[in-house]
């Protein structure tokens, strides 16, 4: 049997709220042309847009489209600004039962599908 359809579990229903913002914001980052992608802690995501650079700005939010919003960046090879210094302070959330950021994690997806870190990006893999 199946495991339960959860609404922030690993499942997502297909046409549920979540389903169809996941599907929005990965469409944001794939068919982004308005600019750099901008990942970091949530004032400096803001920060970011402010100067013309692309942020998940998506109201029905949940860790998994977030997922979906980097996963659509990664297939489209797209480079990703850290908009937020990566340190200590904006990778622990000092929460222990969520003892890492959102932040954190974006970096882990963004390193296990091969992008590396140059100055201030995350760049997709060389060759691809």
């Amino acid at each position: 049997m199946p495991p339960p359809v959860t609404p922030n579990g690993p499942y997502i229903e297909l046409g549920s709220k979540e389903a169809l913002a996941a599907q929005r914001a990965y469409a944001q980052t794939f068919n982004n042309s308005q600019g750099p992608l901008v990942i970091g802690r949530l004032e400096d995501t803001a920060a970011g847009a402010d100067m013309g650079m692309t942020r998940l700005n998506e109201p029905d939010w949940t860790i998994n489209v977030n997922d979906a919003w980097i996963q659509g960046g990664v297939d489209a090879q797209q480079p990703f600004y850290l908009g937020s210094p990566i340190k200590i302070g904006n990778l622990r959330s000092g929460n222990p039962i969520y003892p890492t950021t959102v932040y954190f994690r974006k970096l882990q997806q963004l390193r296990a599908a091969g992008h590396y870190r140059e100055g201030d990006l995350m760049l997709p893999p060389k060759g691809n």
